[in-house]
Parts: structure tokens; sequence; C-alpha cells
């Protein structure tokens, strides 16, 4: 076999073992809408929209609000989450109020917005220190408001069991992220198998036009409550 041959077959391959199994996002009716990404007519039809509104640093024992929001027409009845990435334990007041403001001006216009969420990626041997700081933002949060986070997947496999229950005790939602990078972890479904012991629902977070396919034991668990799909440009 001549070297073009060998070429064009790794090639032929390499097309075909992943064009099968990207994201329809048309089966899914949750997700992610991040700033920078394009607007998707799916946001129409979506029942929960995750809407990125900021992001939030620290430096110097400072934290620092960035707002960034997603961009396009999105439908006023459906539900959202306004989301917030998050690289600090250590905020300061003007956070709180920045996050206050928006809550205030979502239900000005009428928008149906049932939480926020934190985006952090707390390292599961850090999860104690992160439950201290929800329990925080939770007692701060107004009532009418729930409080979803995203989680890495070795939660599944590594996490302390207490601090599992201590943080079902906290949030209303946690949505684990099965990519990174925006690509999805080659080796997910090990994680997954182990999402039966979490003492609370949760949802799944994927990512558009990466490999994946829907574990069938997945949709078995009782904890199980959907998908979340993170859009991205092409």
């Amino acid at each position: 076999m001549g070297k073009t041959t060998k070429i064009l077959l790794v090639i032929l391959f390499t097309l075909l073992s992943k064009s099968y199994s990207d994201i329809d996002v048309n089966q899914y009716q949750q997700f992610w809408y991040w700033a920078g990404t394009k607007y998707q007519p799916i946001l129409k039809d979506a029942k929960v929209v995750y809407l990125h509104r900021g992001q939030i640093d620290g430096y110097k024992g400072k934290s620092y609000f960035k707002p960034q929001s997603g961009q396009g027409v999105i439908v006023s009845d459906q539900q959202f989450w306004l989301v917030f990435r998050n690289h600090t334990l250590e905020w300061d007041e003007s956070i709180y109020r920045e996050i206050d403001r928006q809550l205030a001006e979502w239900k000005k216009k009428g928008g149906n917005v049932i939480g926020i969420q934190i985006d952090y990626d707390v390292p599961t041997q850090k999860l104690a220190g992160y439950i201290q700081f929800l329990k925080k933002l939770r007692a701060w949060l107004p009532e009418e408001y729930q409080l979803s986070i995203t989680g890495l997947l070795d939660w599944s496999r590594y996490a302390n069991p207490e601090n599992l229950v201590q943080l079902g005790d906290v949030i209303d939602e946690l949505v684990i992220q099965t990519y990174q990078k925006r690509n999805t972890i080659p080796n997910y479904g090990d994680y997954l198998k182990n999402m039966e012991k979490m003492p609370f629902s949760f949802k799944v977070g994927i990512a558009q036009r990466s490999d994946w396919v829907n574990p069938e034991y997945l949709e078995k668990m009782q904890g199980f409550s959907g998908y979340v799909v993170f859009l991205q440009n092409e």
C-alpha cells in the first residue's frame, strides 16, 4: 500500500468516526448561551436558557465583575438562569450588588428568571471550602430565586459523600460538565456511571459539535433530570 493511499484511508476513517456522533441540538431543550457565541435559531424553541451574564475575577484579595452577555432575540416566556463564570471565592459586596441589580432588571422587564448559576471549576479536594461559599451565597440570595452550580466529572468518583450531602442542602440544581476546553472528555462514561450515588437530582452538560452518545443507563437513574447543551460557534 502506497503512502498516498494510507493517508487517504486515515482521513476517511477520521471523517467516518467523527460525524456519526456529533450532537443534534434539535433533540434537546436546555442550552447554555455564552458570551461570544452566535445566536442560533434553536434558542427560540428552548424551554430553558442558561444565559451568560458576567465573569467574576479576583486579584490581590479584591474581586471584579466583568459584564458579559449572549446576543440575539430570546422568547420572553422561557425560563432563564443568569450564569456567572467565577474564578474566586472572595467576593466584594460590589459583586452581590451587581447580581442583585441584574435580577431586578430582568424582573422589571418581565423575564422569567428562576435563579442564578455559578460556573466554577473547583477541584474535588476543595469542595468543602466551596460549600461554605455557597452557603453564604444562598443566605444572601432572595428566596424567590434558585441556586444552580456546575460541577466536574471528578465529583462523581472522588467527592466525599458527606460533602455531597451538604451540597444538596444548599443548592437547587447541579449540572455536571462532561467536556473540557469545549471537547467531550473521552472516558466520560466511566464517571457518569457513578452519578447514581448523588443524593440529589442532577443534569448533565454536553458540548455542541463534540462527540457524544447519550448513555442509556443515565436516563434510568432516579436523579437524572435532563441535558444542557453548551452552544458553540462553527
